[in-house]
């Protein structure tokens, strides 16, 4: 947390004008993850558009329809409906003031609250975080129930009412100006093979396959990584069609031991494996691909691709 609130508290100086609590700028996006599951929605701003003396930006994601957006001299948001060539609010940072949010798709009742609270989350903990309530209306069990935002950074949760239950969608990533954020440990993947291509006497000669799978997690904690048995990784070989002619566990045992590993700064795993004579002998010459990847409980993981030349010399 230390990294991102460093970098947030450049962003939440306070400023002299009226606070925005969601940048408009081409460019700019926020990404939300679920607490429920791995779902996520992005909302991305996209070009300015000059309309009646105002400048709008086209924002997707942020309702469920694109908006024409601007903010207003007080910090709120209005959009423009710009066949009718009339704004209306969206979302209003006045304390107390109600009005009619547009944004989840049925008709809902909003208002700021005048205290502002403490928002605890992926991208760290602040202490003045303004939220935005939201009434029931005619969503039953849809629409939304409340919304945080951090003043110069934008929405940083959002709780939504669905059949299930409420469903609480954080910020994980997010690009506002010159600044980029990813709320998890950056992670580089990359596939190594030893010889660029395999040069054989004859097409039925057995072909050793090695490569190595580097994974470089930039994070102080590392990755936690877990196993559902005793397998660490996998590798297959594709042909040019891009079909498997060959995988590294096809007729290997493993325990049914579940295993844990962390993955901080550069860790590395040699992958070494035989294709027999009569396999190798149906492989023609050409470009292969080589995959390798961490076999983990939640299915192929940091998986990477090199490409490899099978090529037979001709006879002397």
């Amino acid at each position: 947390m230390r990294t991102t609130t460093a970098l947030f508290a450049v962003l939440l100086c306070p400023s002299v004008f009226a606070q925005d609590y969601l940048p408009l700028g081409d460019g700019n996006y926020w990404t939300y993850r679920s607490d429920k599951s791995s779902e996520t929605f992005t909302i991305s701003v996209g070009t300015p558009h000059q309309f009646n003396g105002e400048v709008y930006y086209s924002v997707k994601g942020y309702g469920v329809a694109r908006n024409f957006l601007r903010r207003t001299a007080e910090g709120n948001l209005v959009q423009v409906d710009m066949e009718a060539g009339t704004e209306s609010p969206v979302t209003l940072f006045d304390p107390g003031k109600q009005w009619e949010s547009p944004l989840s798709g049925c008709k809902q009742t909003a208002e700021a609250p005048a205290k502002r609270g403490e928002y605890a989350g992926p991208v760290g903990i602040f202490p003045a975080a303004q939220t935005v309530s939201y009434g029931p209306g005619a969503c039953a069990d849809a629409g939304f129930q409340e919304e945080t935002y951090l003043e110069n950074i934008g929405l940083v949760r959002r709780v939504v009412n669905t059949l299930a239950g409420p469903v609480q969608y954080d910020l994980v990533s997010a690009r506002v100006g010159k600044f980029t954020f990813s709320a998890g440990p950056s992670v580089i993947v990359r596939v190594s093979v030893p010889e660029n291509s395999f040069q054989r006497r004859t097409a039925a000669e057995a072909l050793h396959l090695q490569a190595v799978l580097q994974i470089d997690a930039v994070s102080a904690l590392g990755v936690r990584v877990q196993f559902p048995t005793s397998q660490r990784y996998d590798m297959v070989l594709r042909n040019p069609s891009g079909a498997v002619v060959y995988r590294w566990s096809e007729g290997k045992a493993f325990l049914d031991v579940v295993g844990e590993e962390t993955v901080g700064g550069p860790k590395s795993y040699l992958i070494e494996g035989e294709i027999d004579a009569a396999t190798a002998a149906g492989l023609d010459d050409g470009l292969y691909t080589v995959e390798a990847w961490l076999a983990t409980g939640e299915g192929p993981k940091f998986a990477s691709s090199a490409t490899v030349e099978l090529y037979t010399r001709p006879a002397a």
